[in-house]
């Protein structure tokens, strides 16, 4: 095995890893996104919350949503021209754990994120308030307005 395979060997193999990565929560965000909008969708027609921030939050939802599919099915797309998926190497393998793990840990914040919209969506309000804070600091006060 010459040197330049190993290089390249090497660099598929983190290239692998990383697209593991951002593809996890890429995917994440389409669910995310997929169950906001039909949040904002339904809130549209029944909710108390004024149809202009509803509006606003399915749009943005909409532009999440056709955003990270594109760069899901481009990345996907893009990653097999370069790691090869129908057999087990250490490129697919480790792509797959680092997407697994991520799937994992982003899925696991995924409830906060559909509480937030879904207060945003229904509870009068609520969006004004918790715009002001921090985006780190909203699901928290989410979970606590709720309470």
């Amino acid at each position: 095995m010459g040197r330049h395979h190993r290089m390249t060997s090497i660099l598929i193999f983190i290239v692998a890893i990383f697209w593991g990565l951002v593809a996890g929560q890429f995917l994440i965000q389409i669910i995310a996104s997929t169950i906001g909008l039909l949040i904002f969708l339904f809130a549209l027609a029944f909710s108390r919350v004024s149809r202009k921030l509803n509006l606003i939050g399915f749009s943005a939802m909409f532009a999440q949503l056709i955003l990270f599919s594109f760069l899901f099915a481009g990345g996907n797309w893009l990653s097999a021209c370069v790691i090869n998926y129908a057999q087990p190497t250490a490129a697919s393998t480790a792509s797959v754990g680092a997407f697994l793990m991520t799937m994992l840990y982003c899925g696991s914040r995924l409830p906060g994120r559909c509480l937030l919209n879904r207060l945003c969506a229904w509870q009068p309000g609520f969006f004004e308030t918790q715009r002001d804070l921090a985006t780190q600091d909203r699901v928290a006060f989410a979970r606590n307005f709720r309470a």
